[in-house]
This record gives structure tokens, sequence and C-alpha cells, in this order.
């Protein structure tokens, strides 16, 4: 079997590549413009109609996870050239990469990532996501997800791709970029561990998300595009936890209360609104299950950070 992984510098992107190539399948992983080569293919510009064409008539391949994006954290500030970056991944990388499977290679199967951000809750609401739940982004990332997703359903009932968008909540790994809350949770849970100077500032602790493990999700992936008909799928635990959960599991971890390190600028009063997946078609079509709970995933992170910052070279915090 051979597949292609984009974005496969990712946390999603290196956890999948591992998964398939640990089941025997021949992996190009492409990463971003400039990253690291690993073969004649995986430098390929996935907004490059040519080389994308290349590469699936020539690589042949029998799936696709088109897993690349331009995303951000809550926190991150978006601009115009930014917005523009992400229709270029999110949305025209992926009909570039449809359109040369429904041209070059019918047989094979696609995979686009998708995002819970495809969806709103108003304050104060918690609003539960299926597969069937009429999308309305929160933010122009979910609005180019958004589009991606019925482009495949396009491709999917015109020209007969087997195409699924997994829909994916917040998913966590040691691999999880440091610009997430997860991470910064995590690393400064570690930094607290070793007696540094720690303080950490977030939005609002009692805001709630649906976390899940990565690998748990990654393994979702791969049994989408091994079913016998093409779906789309939710990926999530169906648990909104808030902020101070995880606060409570990652300083759990090194004995310490997060209540000595952290502040929260939220205004009082005020709530985000809450989004939590139904994973229910997952689980009955696919067999899918959530094997990493929560408290030991959180705990692996901080572990990680730990050992991390105990490398030389690792600058404190302060």
């Amino acid at each position: 079997m051979r597949a292609v992984v984009t974005g496969a510098r990712g946390q999603d992107g290196t956890l999948l590549c591992a998964l398939l190539r640990a089941q025997g399948a021949e992996v190009v992983g492409i990463g971003r413009p400039g990253s690291r080569k690993d073969g004649p293919f995986s430098g390929v510009a996935l907004t490059d109609i040519g080389a994308v064409a290349t590469l699936i008539r020539d690589f042949a391949p029998d799936q696709v996870f088109h897993l690349a994006a331009s995303h951000h954290s809550s926190e991150q500030a978006v601009d115009i050239r930014f917005e523009r970056e992400m229709v270029e991944t999110n949305f025209r990388a992926a009909e570039i990469l449809t359109a040369a499977i429904a041209e070059y290679r019918p047989s094979c199967r696609i995979l686009l990532a998708g995002t819970s951000m495809m969806y709103r809750a108003e304050a104060g609401d918690t609003r539960t996501i299926d597969e069937s739940t009429a999308m309305h982004p929160m933010s122009f990332y979910g609005r180019t997800k958004s589009w991606s997703r019925e482009l495949l359903s396009h491709f999917r009932e015109r020209w007969g791709v087997f195409g699924c968008t997994a829909i994916l909540f917040n998913h966590e790994s040691t691999l999880r970029s440091p610009h997430f809350v997860t991470r910064k949770v995590t690393m400064a849970a570690a930094r607290a561990k070793r007696g540094e100077a720690v303080t950490l500032n977030l939005l609002d602790v009692n805001s709630r998300t649906d976390w899940s493990s990565a690998s748990d999700v990654v393994e979702g992936m791969r049994l989408a595009l091994a079913a016998a008909e093409p779906a789309d799928y939710v990926l999530a635990s169906g648990v909104a936890r808030p902020v101070s959960e995880l606060l409570d599991a990652a300083f759990n971890a090194v004995s310490l209360d997060w209540r000595n390190y952290v502040t929260s600028s939220a205004p009082a009063g005020q709530s985000r609104g809450t989004l939590v997946g139904d994973a229910t078609r997952a689980r009955q079509r696919l067999g899918w299950r959530t094997t990493v709970g929560f408290e030991t995933m959180v705990r692996e992170m901080v572990m990680h950070d730990l050992a991390l910052l105990e490398r030389p070279g690792i600058p404190s915090s302060s």
C-alpha cells in the first residue's frame, strides 16, 4: 500500500506516517516548503498543479491524507496575509489534490482533516456536533475547512472519489506546538517542578474543550480510509473539560498546585460557547475507540517537557 501524507512534520502527520509505516505502507511525507526532503516527491508544493499531478500519476498512491493546514491557537492574532495562506493550504491545496486523484488515480482514497471550528456555540451554551450538524464556522480557519469539506462532497457525488472528512476536535500529544494552551500548561508545570519562576496567564480557566489523544485520532483517520464506503467522521472524546481540569492534571503530575502559578484574564461573568463531538458514527462503523485517558495523556506531556528541559541548551523561563 502506498500513501501520501501532507503536513508530515506536524503532530498528526508525524504520528500517522509512523503508524502507516509500521503497518508496512510505503509513505511519502510532504512537509512545508523548505523542510527536509525524504524522497523525490516529498518536496512537492501542494499548490503547484503540475507537481501534484506528477505526484499522483507517478507515485500512484492508494491513499492520501491531507493534514497540512495553516491554523492558529485561540490566542494568536491573524492578519490578511495569514488568511491568504489559509485559503491556499486549507482549501486550494485540497482542491488540487482531489482533482488530481479524480483525473489520474480514481482508485485512490483521500481524507481531509476538518475541524470543530467549522461550527460554533453561542456564549454560555454547549452544542453537540455530529456529521449531520449544519456548519456555521466560528473563524476564518473554520470557513476554509468547511469549503474543503463541501468541495470533497462534490467530488464524492459527482466524480465518485472515495473521500472522507475527519471532523477533528482538540487532540494532543508530546508533539503539540508550544503555541497551544495544552503545551503552554504542561511546559509551565514542568518549569515549576524545576523550581523556575513561573507565571502563566490564560484567557479563561473555566472555558471547556473536548480533548482527545492525537494517537487515537490518527488511528481514526486510518480506519476511515479502510472502511467499505466513504463517509465523514467526527473524532472526539465526547467530554468537555474546563481548562482548570487540564491544569489540575498537569500540575498534579508534578505534585504542585497550579493556583500558585496561573492567572486568568477573562472578565468575570463571561463564558465562551462549548463544542462537544459525538463520535457515534466512528464507533459504530469503524470500531473506533479512545484508548488514552485524559490524565494519562496530560501526564505524558508533562513528563516529556520535564525531560526536555533537563537537556543541555534548553533555556529557563527567566
